[in-house]
């Protein structure tokens, strides 16, 4: 029995290390550059850099209008 229990928690960590190996964390920005273009093309080419670094985030950018 007591072999069942140890086996049974190895399997057990894996099991959770595999599942949070691949799950992927969704982080929105939210953004208003009133227009900037300069300032848009900042923030999205460290976006890029940011989700082409690591895998375990990726950011997505929400724009608001400017008439907002």
């Amino acid at each position: 029995m007591r072999h069942f229990t140890k086996t049974t928690a190895v399997a057990s960590v894996f099991a959770l290390m595999a599942g949070g190996a691949l799950a992927q964390t969704e982080l929105s920005l939210w953004y208003h550059g009133a227009g900037n273009e300069v300032e848009s093309a900042i923030i999205n080419q460290i976006i890029d850099d940011f989700n082409a670094s690591q895998d375990e985030w990726t950011v997505s950018l929400e724009s608001f209008p400017q008439e907002s």
